[in-house]
């Protein structure tokens, strides 16, 4: 299952998770958690079909179909991972289970550039996170 694939990633090191830093009370938590956006770099709209580099260190997704429609015009930037720009290769890509799990379950109540962001806990538990807050205000 998704949970068993996290705990895991976290038990063999594979993964390391941040405590928040941007606490309501100015504190910080005890608890470790991830957050991953669900949209896709290039559009900005849900992932569909989540995919990233084999050798990729992250866990952060990206679309599938995106990315091979960005990378079909030729460029300088041509099959780079669009978090850690190592370059990625179609036969690279690898399907993340825990992702697509994490999307099955909340796809229907993401609104992008609202409410697009997921919280994964230490143990294995995932929560679609409320409305975005702005980084700065004017």
């Amino acid at each position: 299952s998704a949970k068993r694939m996290l705990k895991e990633c976290i038990a063999n090191n594979t993964i390391s998770l941040d405590s928040d830093e941007e606490e309501e009370d100015g504190k910080g938590s005890e608890s470790e958690f991830l957050t991953f956006s669900l949209l896709c770099h290039a559009s900005m709209l849900c992932i569909e079909t989540p995919v990233r580099g084999q050798c990729c260190t992250h866990l952060q997704c990206f679309d599938l179909r995106n990315y091979l429609y960005t990378n079909n015009v030729v460029s300088a930037g041509r099959w780079k991972c669009p978090y850690c720009e190592n370059f990625v290769s179609v036969r690279d890509l690898v399907h993340c289970g825990l992702f697509q799990a994490i999307l099955d379950d909340v796809v229907d109540k993401v609104e992008p550039g609202v409410r697009d962001k997921v919280r994964v806990n230490a143990d294995g538990t995932w929560q679609l996170l409320g409305e975005n807050k702005l980084r700065y205000k004017k």
